[in-house]
């Protein structure tokens, strides 16, 4: 009993020294009973005994229990501190060099494309990158008008075609930006003639401290194949019945709808493509407030009538899975 005591009042001093939150009048209290039991000490009664030893453990006891509560409120408010907001900039910049509309009325050729800046001291790293991307988009365009622009003066000339608009535009929706993660969804949209545009998505998320982009391997890599189960089981949500065997990883289902096997069809398709050593391409993501969106562009799981597929889960399904150097909340 007596050990006990002394190494509850050694841990609250302890604790009262490491955070300074008023254990004094425990300290008093104890020190009052002890000077107590002290006077009416005799070889037959120690100093600590009986209903003083009983008063000294309750007030002890309390003051761990009060010291405990301190602390994992300290610690809650430590962890669940919420990232800060950032603030950005994102510019338009038109590529008008290779606008020939001036010179032909009827044969129009947009290019265009998003540069985003943040703001605030802290994030050069970040911003660097953003940069490097916007001046890899830049290139990649004007490297695309150099490809295309006979294609685009052959269209023009042909007797089918009396006017013609071709285009070749990026832009950006950003999704979270706080000081934890900036995450946004690029799109193209791109014509060259034919049946319709194409289109694409790219989701973009990086570490707003230190700016390293963060692909759907590193953020998942706790475990990459729970992940693709809770995808298929959230994409069978939003596209169920007999839609999701329009897929082509159920292709072979088609015919025959079995919803034993689709699960597990889709869900190694799924690890094999985007997850696997061997998969050759990225699982395009974003970070939303309270979601992690995935998105698929069309053709990418099915005809191009089917559209683009999208498919939302929330944070709370994905804490067995989420790299644990990364936070979604």
């Amino acid at each position: 009993m007596k050990k006990k005591i002394i190494t509850g009042i050694l841990l609250i001093s302890m604790i009262a020294a490491l955070t300074g939150c008023g254990f004094l009048k425990i300290g008093d209290k104890v020190k009052a009973l002890t000077d107590k039991a002290t006077e009416n000490a005799s070889p037959d009664n120690p100093n600590l005994t009986g209903d003083i030893a009983k008063d000294v453990e309750q007030v002890v006891t309390q003051g761990i229990n009060d010291a405990a509560d301190i602390v994992k409120a300290g610690a809650e408010l430590t962890s669940g501190k919420k990232p800060v907001k950032l603030q950005y900039v994102i510019a338009n910049h038109s590529i008008n060099d290779y606008d020939y509309s001036k010179d032909t009325p009827s044969l129009v050729y947009e290019m265009s494309y998003d540069e985003i800046k943040v703001a605030g001291e802290g994030y050069e790293a970040l911003n660097g990158k953003l940069s490097e991307l916007s001046n890899t988009i830049a290139e990649y365009i004007k490297s695309s008008h150099d490809e295309n622009q006979e294609v685009v003066k052959d269209y023009i000339s042909s007797e089918y075609y009396s006017e013609m608009y071709f285009s070749d535009d990026q832009y950006v929706e950003v999704q979270r930006a706080d000081s934890d993660f900036f995450s946004f969804l690029s799109s193209w949209y791109s014509y060259y003639g034919g049946a319709h545009p194409f289109t694409s998505r790219t989701g973009y998320t990086y570490n707003s401290a230190t700016g390293e982009r963060i692909d759907a391997k590193d953020m998942f890599a706790k475990d990459q194949r729970k992940f693709c189960d809770i995808l298929t089981t959230k994409m069978f949500e939003e596209y169920s019945g007999d839609m999701k065997y329009e897929m082509w990883p159920l292709e072979s289902l088609y015919d025959n709808h079995d919803d034993s096997q689709a699960f597990d069809l889709m869900t190694n398709y799924l690890y094999e493509t985007y997850f696997d050593a061997d998969g050759q391409y990225l699982l395009q993501y974003f970070l939303g407030e309270d979601k992690v969106t995935v998105v698929f562009d069309a053709y990418e799981m099915s005809y191009y009538a089917f559209g683009e597929v999208w498919v939302d889960i929330p944070y709370d399904d994905l804490a067995d899975v989420v790299n644990e150097n990364y936070k979604l909340k």
